[in-house]
């Protein structure tokens, strides 16, 4: 049976990237996720002109049949 020597494995560059932005949002919003969605949610209205207070608005429903 194959062991390793040492067992801490190297972490991604990416991945610890996206966790540093990941908690630097966190922390200006006081770690409030619904303070984070009310922001995400103007940044888009903002940019797009899309209104997101309801979410079942651009859902498709299926043709009956």
């Amino acid at each position: 049976m194959k062991t390793l020597k040492d067992t801490t494995v190297a972490a991604d560059p990416v991945i610890s990237a996206v966790r540093r932005a990941k908690t630097a949002v966190a922390e200006k919003y006081g770690f409030d996720v619904i303070a984070m969605v009310r922001a995400l949610r103007q940044i888009d209205e903002e940019e797009n002109g899309n209104k997101a207070e309801d979410p079942t608005a651009a859902r498709v429903t299926p043709p009956a049949g």
